[in-house]
């Protein structure tokens, strides 16, 4: 009884090393699939701390728009003879509307920039020694 048992084990090496490379395989291939998962996940948060950062930068363009058309109303205003102060005058309107969107584009593009900065630093980051 003994014997039947040993011969099939020993008669069928190739079996054995086609499910060692089948299992090769499969780890492999998982190896693979955690590495496309972790890509996948660092560049979607490197997309949204580029995307905050180009929506502070358009945002400080409608800044520099803005900002222009006010000093055109300011020297207008300057230059009319009647002037009148009872309520803010156009310019002030404008002005303060450009700060408004400077102060968010500055934002936006600050906490971009840290959190692309974050993730650069936690990619980068080499071991040491000591650890």
């Amino acid at each position: 009884m003994m014997e039947s048992f040993t011969k099939s084990r020993e008669g069928h090496p190739a079996s054995l090393v086609g499910q060692i490379v089948n299992d090769l395989q499969i780890v492999g291939n998982l190896q693979f699939q955690i590495a496309r998962n972790s890509l996948v996940s660092e560049l979607k948060l490197r997309l949204w701390a580029i995307s905050l950062m180009s929506l502070g930068g358009c945002m400080l363009g409608l800044f520099a728009i803005l900002a222009s058309m006010s000093l055109v109303y300011l020297l207008h205003w300057f230059n009319s003879p009647s002037v009148a102060m009872e309520r803010i005058p156009l310019w002030a309107c404008f002005a303060i509307t450009a700060t408004g969107n400077a102060l968010v584009g500055l934002v936006l593009i600050l906490v971009g920039l840290g959190r692309f900065r974050k993730l650069t630093q936690s990619t980068l980051s080499i071991p040491s020694k000591d650890s």
